[in-house]
């Protein structure tokens, strides 16, 4: 499930920067995707103990 949400950060990543779509609106969408993929990684580990 993480894996999969990196690749789908780092495929939507390459996707904006060919488009030529830069700015801030990207960067904080960019922030938010990996912020879910911490909080995701954060609730697997926890579960696991």
């Amino acid at each position: 499930m993480i894996l999969t949400s990196v690749l789908l950060v780092m495929a939507l990543m390459e996707e904006l920067t060919a488009s030529g779509r830069g700015g801030v609106p990207v960067a904080v969408f960019i922030a938010l995707a990996v912020l879910v993929v911490i909080a995701a990684g954060y609730f697997l580990l926890r579960k696991r103990k």
